[in-house]
This record gives C-alpha cells, structure tokens and sequence, in this order.
C-alpha cells in the first residue's frame, strides 16, 4: 500500500515506520512537504493526516496546519487523490474542519494516533516530564489522573494515623 503520513512528532513518526514496515511510506512533517509529496507521487492509496504541525498545539487551521493539505486533496484531480484520508489528530476542532472539507469528496474518517504504541517505542533518553507531556498532548490525562488518585489512595490507607 502506498502512504502519506504527515506529523512532525518524531514518536509518531518512528510509529508509522513499525507500523507500515511492508507498505511504502512517505513521511511528511510540514503541510508544504505533504503537498509537494502529493503532487509528484500521487495517488497514495492512504493519507494519514495530523492537524498541529510546528510543534504547535491546537493551533489554528490555517496555511502550516494540516488542513492546508485536507484543502489541497479536496481540490485535487479525483484520479490523483488519495483513495481514502484518515485525519490522526487530537486537536478536535482542527480534525472537524479536515473531515468538513474532505467529506463527500473522498471517504475520510476521524482516528485519533494510537500513543500506547508510541510508548513502546519512546526513546530512553526521555524524561518523565516530556513522557508526561506527550501523554496530556495526547488525551491521555484521564489516566494520568486515575493513577494518582490511585497512588494518593494507597499512599492514604498507610499513613500512620496522627
């Protein structure tokens, strides 16, 4: 299968590498590489798009965002779009106005990046503030908070009383 992945979080994009091993993957990590890497290769039989690019989060949709390729693919030759787009961003907002311009154009549907798997391939050097960091950038508070409630618990239940 031929893919387009654009995200410019190197996690995710060692996770697309393990992920797509067998197929044959095209990174992008600007909007400007995407749509360069559309207009030469296309069509792809996937493109897998992120919306905050730059190291920005929940930034707007603008010409650097992933939208700017959504629009891009909306306004292509039907024989050179890609034969379905998934949007893998967690900016809410950025990911509906992606589905908004894609849809009844090219089938497009909302997946959000799996970070579980990214986890398995952070690198050591990580420390446990950016593993926290890449975890809240991801949706992933709510465990967060569950476990240290759950710490905080445990810690309760054997504190001496006073």
């Amino acid at each position: 299968m031929k893919i387009l992945f654009l995200d410019d979080d190197s996690i995710r994009i060692r996770q697309a590498r393990i992920d797509f091993v067998k197929d044959e993957l095209s990174v992008a990590e600007t909007a400007g590489q995407a749509i360069r890497m559309l207009e030469k290769n296309s069509p792809y039989d996937l493109a897998s798009l992120d919306h905050d690019l730059g190291g920005n989060i929940y930034c707007p949709s603008d010409e650097v965002s992933g939208f700017a390729v959504a629009e891009y693919i909306s306004k292509m030759h039907k024989e050179k779009m890609p034969k379905q787009v998934v949007v893998h961003s967690f900016n809410p907002d950025g990911a509906a106005n992606m589905m908004q311009v894609l849809q009844g154009i090219v089938p497009v549907r909302k997946q959000p990046f799996n970070m579980s798997k990214n986890l398995t391939v952070m690198p050591s050097d990580y420390s446990a503030d950016d593993i926290l960091n890449r975890l809240l950038h991801c949706g992933a508070i709510h465990t967060i908070t569950a476990l240290r409630s759950a710490q905080r618990d445990t810690m309760t239940h054997f504190t001496k009383p006073e």
